[in-house]
């Protein structure tokens, strides 16, 4: 039986999980902004949840890295399963969205511009913003000094500003680079070759797109591929979206995900994927876990928990949450304590600390949400109703 201070209790990371809902609450009580309506509800309160708990995913890996120096899986399949199911489900979220949008679209025709643009502006300004942060940290573990040539430095940092396609190599041989993110950007590329293929889906799912993004989507997809080489077990997780994207459509089981047994059924499959597999990127796991996605994709609420008002101001932060986590950890335990002195903290200390990271961590990803990403989500909505309008 876990001890209550285990690096890996699940009480902990209970506890960080409140914390950041109730800072969560109170940003959404002052702040006054209405939530937008969507569409697909459940998913936006699950968003969050997701996010927050890849960073108790690598709050938890830090703790063992402090001490041997491998940036593994932890020993726990809970504290796994929050990084590895995390992911898996955010790109499950991605598949199913997008298809949706696609299978919609039959016989209506889908704005494919503003499909991709409005993608860029998603990803890419927190992202940069992001980039930024990482070279002044960089910058600062090399104490302002070139250990590379020029040129090297500048074709590592154009890797990484790429959405690290292909890998994020050290800059400035900087060995610990890639966990100044918690390694969270190796994701990305996995996004934007399902991006790159959608215009390929849309023409197996019988809807034709033009050449023109036929052509590029081919293209790009194929180049990636070819000099990336992508693992097909991760590629395996965007399906379980793909197949909600049909089952959604079948009336009787959006009557039984949004019903008590949904909920129960939803949550078992979770359990179950956690106490059966130590990794998510086996099928028998991706099946469970994409059964839970199909039931809370058809309503599913898990009891009520994932259309609470709080759960959705989580989820409007969720990009924000998944990818600056990494920096706040980075700061904390190489920084603001210093890694000697991080890797002498009893668990009940080290999980302390990321009690009150978590409130930072909700309410700077609130800031940037704010500040970065919805006004850029925003400017690409006004090009799309000023695209319309020329068309007018």
């Amino acid at each position: 039986m876990l001890e209550i201070f285990s690096p890996i209790s699940p009480i902990l990371a209970l506890a960080c999980l409140a914390v950041a809902l109730i800072t969560a609450w109170v940003i959404g009580r002052f702040s006054g902004r209405p939530l937008e309506h969507a569409r697909f509800q459940t998913i936006d309160g699950l968003r969050g949840y997701l996010a927050f708990f890849v960073f108790l995913h690598h709050a938890s890996i830090w703790f063992y890295y402090l001490r041997d120096g491998g940036w593994k899986v932890p020993p726990s399949n809970l504290y796994t399963h929050f990084g590895q199911s995390g992911v898996a489900l955010f790109f499950m979220i991605t598949a199913f969205l997008f298809v949706t949008k696609i299978i919609d679209s039959r016989g209506k025709g889908l704005d494919w511009s503003y499909l991709f643009i409005s993608r860029f502006f998603r990803l890419g300004p927190l992202y940069l913003a992001a980039m930024v942060v990482l070279c002044l940290i960089v910058g600062g573990l090399s104490q302002w000094q070139l250990h590379e040539p020029a040129a090297q430095v500048i074709y590592e940092v154009f890797r990484w500003v790429m959405f690290t396609i292909g890998g994020g190599p050290n800059i400035n041989g900087i060995s610990e680079t890639a966990i100044v993110m918690a390694g969270v950007t190796w994701s990305l590329p996995y996004e934007w070759l399902f991006y790159f293929s959608l215009p390929v889906i849309a023409l197996l799912l019988g809807v034709v797109p033009p050449y023109v993004y036929l052509a590029l989507g081919v293209l790009l997809s194929s180049l990636m591929v070819y000099n990336w080489h992508p693992d097909m077990a991760v590629i395996r997780c965007f399906w379980g979206g793909v197949i909600a994207a049909f089952f959604v459509r079948w009336s009787w089981l959006l009557r039984f995900a949004q019903s008590f047994w949904g909920s129960l059924a939803a949550a078992a499959a979770f359990l179950y994927s956690v106490i059966s597999f130590d990794s998510v990127y086996v099928s028998k796991a991706q099946i469970v876990l994409s059964i839970a996605f199909i039931l809370i994709s058809s309503g599913s609420t898990l009891f009520g928990l994932l259309k609470l008002r709080v759960s959705k101001i989580l989820g409007e932060m969720a990009y924000s949450i998944y990818l600056l986590h990494g920096i706040l950890l980075f700061v904390l335990f190489h920084q603001v304590l210093g890694l000697e002195r991080a890797k002498t903290l009893e668990p009940e200390s080290h999980w302390l600390l990321l009690m009150m990271v978590s409130a930072l961590l909700v309410v700077v990803s609130f800031i940037t949400y704010s500040l970065i990403e919805k006004p850029c989500m925003n400017f690409a909505l006004r090009y799309r109703s000023s695209s319309r309008g020329r068309r007018l």
